[in-house]
């Protein structure tokens, strides 16, 4: 090629270059409409239901199973089951040699009857003893009233109504001898002068005689009402009640009673002994045939019929058979320390078996009181059970769970991604004629995608939807800041959800 080809190839080269970088530059410009088109991509907040959930997953079991052990020692004599069978709670899965328990509760038997035998006899003694001596217990008790009456008398001295009659008594006395003194002097002179005979002046000596004795009892029988009971008639008094009681405690508590009674009572603890131990042969007898406690199937049967079966925990009980429950199956989770305050038991859930194409309903059963630790991750097991258990479950399955945290209805709402946080301040762009401006929310509960709306906006609201690439600019600019191309109100809100 000459030299002169070679300059007009080069123009031509470089005319190419220039071109395509025109291009690229006019490609790359962004364009006023791409930006209004940005803007013009809003939506209103719109109204609905709001469900926040813990979403984890877990492995499908059947919560219930049963290890069946015998009660009491015997030959295994019958087997009804195999591994697999299905089983109705109460059916007979196998029975035991019964020779030895039916004679443990012929002797059992036999003891009861010669309790109840014993305690008959021992209680007719007493009534008997005791009928013979109510005669002579109701006699003593009404010597013990009599005497106790006197000496409460005699403690309880004279009262003031009785002195004051005495006192009485002794004044008519005193005046009756006075009127008789002056009846006798009377008759002295009449019988000195001849008026009257020897005989009947005596006869008023004779009055005068027994009013003076009479005053003289009165004057005494005040003076001991006064002066309170004699010390040695309270003492014959207190005697007395004290030998009164004696002879009543004598009779009421004599050591033939003592002994009679202590019969009875020892009759009575061998006969509760002897209903115990009948009750317990009884008891045995039936534990010899054993049954399934639930309905199920048989997971397993490790022994066989002729093989000697052990109630002996100490040693090694006898297994036999394993029986599961299934219409009680679980999911098991592992919920983070984090969110264990938001669970607790009777929890609604929503359980998802993805093998199974289905969703069903559940609760919270049982949540493990002790955490366990992997990875420096620290869970705690939960037990979700179904609320309407389905009959196409195996072991094993995987399921999704989402316990309920709360849950709203009518609530407005925005999707997620639109809320932005800034600092303390939660926001959403909205558009005001030709301009977008930040508005303050307040937010309620979340599902992840959809965020509650509790107020800064209504449903006429127009919320920009779109890439915030421009808005950021825009703000930046009406700010004067030189934050070109970072968001003025921080990034997007995180809210966790299922």
């Amino acid at each position: 090629m000459s030299k002169k080809n070679w300059f007009k190839n080069r123009w031509l080269w470089i005319g190419i270059a220039v071109v395509i970088i025109v291009c690229v530059w006019l490609f790359a410009k962004p364009s006023k409409q791409t930006e209004a088109e940005q803007v013009s991509r809003t939506i209103t907040p719109q109204r609905g239901k709001i469900t926040e959930a813990i979403s984890v997953s877990g492995v499908l079991s059947f919560g219930t199973q049963v290890e069946i052990y015998p009660k009491v020692n015997g030959a295994i004599t019958d087997l009804y089951v195999e591994k697999g069978d299905a089983v109705k709670k109460g059916q007979v899965i196998a029975k035991l040699d019964t020779k030895e328990l039916l004679r443990a509760k012929q002797r059992a038997e036999a003891d009861l009857q010669m309790s109840r035998s014993q305690l008959a006899q021992a209680e007719t003694n007493l009534a008997l003893q005791a009928k013979d001596s109510v005669i002579s217990e109701q006699q003593a008790r009404t010597n013990l009233a009599n005497a106790e009456a006197n000496l409460n008398r005699l403690k309880a001295g004279a009262k003031p109504q009785e002195i004051a009659q005495a006192e009485a008594s002794l004044r008519q006395a005193r005046l009756n001898l006075e009127t008789a003194r002056q009846e006798e002097a009377r008759q002295k002179i009449l019988y000195e002068n001849g008026a009257i005979s020897r005989q009947q002046y005596e006869a008023s000596q004779k009055q005068v005689r027994m009013h003076e004795e009479d005053v003289y009892t009165q004057e005494q029988r005040l003076s001991l009402l006064k002066q309170g009971p004699d010390p040695a008639e309270l003492r014959a008094a207190e005697a007395q009640v004290a030998q009164a009681r004696a002879v009543l405690q004598n009779l009421s508590s004599t050591e033939q009673r003592k002994l009679r009674q202590e019969a009875v009572n020892t009759a009575r603890t061998s006969l509760k002994q002897a209903q115990l131990a009948y009750q317990k042969a009884v008891e045995d007898l039936e534990a010899a045939v054993i049954r399934s406690p639930i309905d199920g199937v048989v997971l397993d049967v490790p022994v066989k019929q002729g093989s000697l079966a052990s109630s002996n925990a100490i040693t090694a009980n006898t297994l036999i058979a394993t029986i599961a429950d299934l219409k009680m199956p679980r999911v098991e989770v592992h919920i983070n320390e984090a969110d264990l305050s938001k669970v607790y038991v009777g929890q609604p859930a929503k359980i998802r078996i993805d093998a199974l194409s289905q969703e069903w309903e559940g609760r919270v059963q049982r949540i493990d009181p002790k955490a366990t630790e992997s990875g420096n991750v620290v869970t705690f097991a939960v037990d979700v059970v179904f609320l309407d258990p389905p009959e196409n479950l195996k072991e094993g399955l995987t399921a999704d769970v989402d316990l309920i945290v709360n849950e709203k209805e009518n609530v407005l709402w925005l999707p997620s991604f639109a809320i932005r946080s800034r600092g303390d301040s939660t926001i959403v762009m909205v558009k005001e004629g030709d301009k977008v401006v930040p508005k303050n929310v307040k937010i309620g509960i979340s599902d992840g995608t959809r965020t509650e709306i509790i107020s800064g906006v209504t449903e006429k609201s127009q919320v920009v939807m779109g890439s915030f690439d421009f808005i950021n600019r825009e703000a930046s600019g009406n700010a004067g800041g030189n934050n070109r191309g970072n968001s003025p109100f921080g990034p997007t809100v995180r809210v966790r959800g299922r």
